[in-house]
């Protein structure tokens, strides 16, 4: 690969200005449990969301008046993926957990068993470790941000959002 380096401007007019749907039919728990949380919390967003697609194993979305190129899958994880001339460039947020029960609810496995926390249900822990998590981002990260830098060289790939003009060093 050559060396590149571009700035792109996530706000685009183009983008579809979809809804969250009125009504998902989804099978995986976690799915049903992101949308009842999006549903009570969407006006907590800074950026809306929207429905891209659903699958038995994965819901797809983006955000509304953002550039395509930024989207976010949720399966058993949460990532935000950026996606650029049908490479995958990187993750801008990747959110994992874990869920086992226990006597008193649920822990996620991959937290120190020291500070762990029990939760009363799988849902309470997505929303703690996946679904806030999300919300506090796009309001702290991608609201804010008027540009997607990309850059690559040597197999390597990295993108990063930034405030103002292409090249800056203001990365968010």
């Amino acid at each position: 690969m050559a060396e590149l380096d571009i700035t792109v401007p996530i706000r685009s007019e183009i983008v579809s200005q979809k809804s969250w749907p009125r009504r998902m039919k989804a099978r995986p728990m976690i799915q049903r449990a992101f949308d009842r949380w999006y549903r009570a919390s969407q006006d907590r967003f800074a950026i809306k969301l929207e429905f891209i697609r659903r699958t038995d194993s994965c819901l797809t979305f983006g955000f509304q008046g953002v550039n395509r190129i930024i989207d976010v899958s949720l399966s058993n994880d949460l990532s935000v993926h950026v996606t650029w001339d049908d490479t995958s460039w990187d993750m801008l947020l990747s959110l994992d957990a874990f869920p086992k029960r226990v006597r008193g609810g649920y822990v996620c496995t991959e937290c120190d068993p020291a500070i762990r926390q029990t939760f009363p249900s799988r849902e309470a822990l997505w929303e703690d470790h996946l679904f806030e998590p999300l919300l506090e981002w796009v309001n702290e990260n991608l609201a804010p941000a008027e540009a997607l830098r990309l850059y690559g060289a040597g197999g390597m790939t990295t993108a990063k959002l930034t405030k103002g003009e292409p090249n800056r060093d203001d990365r968010i």
